[in-house]
């Protein structure tokens, strides 16, 4: 991805975090990246000359993955990061993705249909069954993601879900004793789904390109190859429509662009995702796999680089003003540069404190 679509990318979060505080005002999203955190009388800029980007400090922070864009790309990032380690750094294992959906209809409501797919894969993993098929398979382990679409066809939540096994796998074997206990799942929680599509199994060898047209189309200018890793992890930040639907950050961009109705069904997903896992690895994976221990959700929106340094403080009635003009991506933008006189003189074109302030901050960092 280019610096230029890069910019694009980050303002437009930070817009549809705005677009999901006003359909949220009562959860955390509302506050995130806004609110001065507890104890603290000063909103602090931070640069990291390494990778040049900057970050702020002293402001709550939501920790959300389903509803807030700005976290949720850091979340997933991480994320993201854990799971290509596990492909990469252990190539004696290998990955296959299996991902189970369900039939349903315009009518049926996201907390409904969620509740069928969750419950039938919970039953597919139970009994001596599943424990047959890993050990006939040699399947040491495996990583659950959650994942949802809105179509013409209503709601379509699906699980994908990547399975590491110490023998190449036979991808035929593995649908026709998936599917039947997928199928056996759905019929005891009075749901169905087609042969062709309730269980698809790819073996993730090379180009997962053909895989990755059907699900996701972020980044579509991105240089870097979209893998499994993004496929698992970056479902919540995936910016796209296409026949199988819109994402939820989809809707949410076009609830900022006027489409009440769209902001009304992103309000459902939101209220349903709440508390749902995006990520689940099975018990001991990481373990095997010497990934160390699992961060929370939280723990990651709130990780910052150790090599920053400080860039800029700002009073509170400084990051007043920048709230009062939505400049807080804009802002940021400007201090990636690490340059701290550009950063004042973008705070001073939008009145937010003058010369004499500056000088007084700057000296009280030096």
């Amino acid at each position: 991805m280019g610096e230029t679509e890069g910019r694009k990318r980050r303002l437009e979060r930070w817009a549809l975090q705005s677009a999901a505080r006003e359909l949220l005002s009562g959860e955390r999203v509302s506050w995130c990246m806004r609110r001065v955190a507890f104890g603290h009388r000063d909103v602090q800029v931070w640069h990291s000359p390494a990778v040049m980007r900057a970050h702020y400090k002293h402001l709550a922070i939501c920790g959300s993955v389903w509803h807030c864009p700005i976290c949720g790309a850091k979340i997933t990032e991480r994320r993201r990061v854990d799971l290509s380690n596990a492909i990469t750094r252990h190539p004696e294992l290998h990955p296959v993705l299996v991902t189970f959906t369900l039939s349903h209809t315009r009518q049926d409501k996201l907390k409904d249909v969620l509740g069928v797919l969750t419950d039938s894969y919970r039953k597919v993993r139970s009994g001596k069954g599943w424990e047959l098929f890993e050990r006939g398979f040699q399947i040491v382990g495996g990583v659950r993601a959650l994942e949802v679409t809105h179509g013409a066809n209503g709601w379509h939540p699906h699980l994908h879900v990547l399975l590491f096994c110490r023998v190449r796998p036979d991808a035929d074997a593995i649908k026709q004793t998936l599917w039947a206990r997928w199928h056996h799942a759905l019929e005891r929680n009075h749901s169905t789904a087609m042969f062709e599509h309730g269980v698809d199994v790819q073996i993730a060898f090379g180009d997962v390109a053909d895989y990755v047209s059907k699900f996701g189309h972020e980044p579509l200018k991105d240089s870097k190859r979209w893998g499994l890793e993004h496929e698992l992890t970056k479902s919540p930040t995936k910016l796209a429509r296409g026949d199988r639907g819109r994402t939820p950050l989809q809707l949410l961009a076009d609830y900022a662009g006027g489409d009440k109705q769209a902001g009304a069904i992103w309000k459902e997903y939101a209220v349903t995702f709440k508390g749902q896992r995006q990520l689940v690895w099975s018990k001991r994976l990481r373990a095997m796999l010497k990934l160390g221990q699992e961060k929370s959700d939280d723990e990651i929106a709130k990780e910052t680089r150790e090599d920053a340094v400080l860039l800029a403080r700002l009073t509170l009635g400084m990051w007043r003003v920048v709230l009062g003009n939505d400049a807080r991506g804009e802002l940021l933008e400007i201090a990636h540069a690490g340059d701290a006189g550009k950063v004042f003189e973008f705070l001073q074109s939008i009145g937010a404190g003058d010369r004499v302030e500056f000088e007084r901050l700057a000296a009280a960092m030096s």
